[in-house]
């Protein structure tokens, strides 16, 4: 579970998980001074993380010879009723294009994505403290 703080500044934000902590905040347009990440830049990492290690897991499960990956992924929110995570993906390494192709064919099925393509709610958790 990720949990958030608000920090002095406004709209900082200083959240963490498992005894790591990152900080998020506004753009400057918005009123924040941009000294941490968006939260649509979050969701674009949280694609392309999962992305990159997913294909790096699967190399290493079918002993393919990829020696790094490099992920761009980008949220399109242009599309009326649509949301859309465009992403791109170097693969690294002495492969063939056999391997080429079995990796990218992985990308579809990084977990993050898959949690992503399934119906998504929001409720609020029982017992929140300060509430």
């Amino acid at each position: 579970m990720v949990t958030s703080h608000s920090a002095h500044a406004p709209y900082r934000t200083r959240f963490s998980v498992a005894g790591h902590e990152a900080y998020s905040d506004a753009s400057e347009a918005k009123g924040g001074a941009a000294a941490g990440f968006g939260p649509h830049a979050l969701l674009e990492a949280s694609v392309a993380c999962c992305i990159n290690i997913w294909l790096r897991m699967h190399a290493d499960k079918n002993g393919i010879p990829l020696s790094g990956v490099a992920v761009d992924v980008r949220l399109n929110r242009e599309a009326s009723g649509e949301t859309i995570l465009e992403w791109a993906v170097s693969r690294e390494g002495n492969l063939t294009p056999e391997q080429r192709n079995l990796l990218r064919e992985q990308v579809d099925s990084c977990p993050v994505s898959q949690t992503l393509l399934k119906k998504i709610s929001f409720r609020e958790m029982s017992a929140f403290k300060g509430s």
